[in-house]
């Protein structure tokens, strides 16, 4: 997922790091919230998918669509894992 050196993509760690930090934020805790600054929950894990698919193939000009860009995104990166 991530991108190589020297190619055109700039796809990196920090660009992940940038995802996960925006997710994860509250500006506002509530009382009695087990949300952990270091843990995403469900549907923050699912942001950042969404948000890595609009930059990996919408801001890179492969799709159009966030339909498109999730698609690309599972199959070219996440199917390819073994399951457990």
């Amino acid at each position: 997922m991530i991108d190589k050196r020297g190619m055109q993509g700039k796809f990196n760690i920090s660009t992940v790091d940038r995802h996960f930090i925006s997710a994860n934020f509250s500006d506002a805790p509530t009382a009695g919230s087990t949300n952990n600054n270091k843990f995403l929950l469900r549907f923050e894990f699912f942001e950042v998918l969404v948000r890595i698919a609009r930059t990996k193939f919408i801001e890179g000009g492969s799709n159009v669509s966030y339909e498109d860009a999730l698609e690309s995104l599972f199959n070219e990166h996440l199917l390819h894992f073994p399951k457990i």
